[in-house]
């Protein structure tokens, strides 16, 4: 199964060094709570493949930074507050993807993810056209091996994990 993720992982960056993809730049949060993480599943109205789970990201706006963004992404993908003091940086946070989306286009991201220490509030209806839920993190490997996790969101949070290990 490992090996299998591992093919999975080296096939994406293959595809993220194809020189004439532009690159997206994205950010996004990452939020663990008793043993779970918060993934939230791309729906019917998103742009991503219906039934995918990420963490929540989203682009840019103009004049936004990346810490503008995962606040802004997290609370609308969510409905959950946090302060802009309770995102952290942590080591190794810079990912890149290439995400396929509906009509069969692959958009290339540069995706600069955060933790999200503390945050507080219910789910709430969202904006962007997912629906957040809490995922054992032993779930993970499994969701990874059946493809159901959007490219590096894997890494993403055990990148993050790892870093609350310090």
């Amino acid at each position: 199964m490992k090996e299998k993720r591992k093919e999975k992982n080296k096939m994406t960056e293959e595809q993220v060094d194809s020189p004439e993809m532009k690159e997206t730049k994205a950010a996004a949060a990452v939020a663990i709570k008793d043993g779970k993480v918060l993934l939230v599943r791309e729906e019917a109205g998103s742009s991503h493949l219906t039934g995918m789970l990420g963490i929540p990201s989203g682009r840019l706006d103009e004049g936004e930074t990346d810490l503008d963004t995962a606040v802004r992404e997290f609370g609308e993908e969510t409905g959950l507050t946090a302060k802009r003091e309770d995102f952290m940086e942590f080591s190794g946070n810079i990912f890149h993807a290439s995400i396929p989306r509906k009509g069969g286009q692959v958009v290339r991201f540069k995706w600069h993810v955060l933790r999200v220490r503390n945050f507080s509030g219910e789910f709430g209806e969202t904006a962007d056209n997912v629906t957040p839920m809490w995922v054992d993190i032993s779930e993970l490997d499994r969701l990874q091996d059946e493809g159901k996790l959007l490219p590096n969101v894997f890494n993403a949070v055990h990148a993050a994990m790892k870093a609350d290990q310090k």
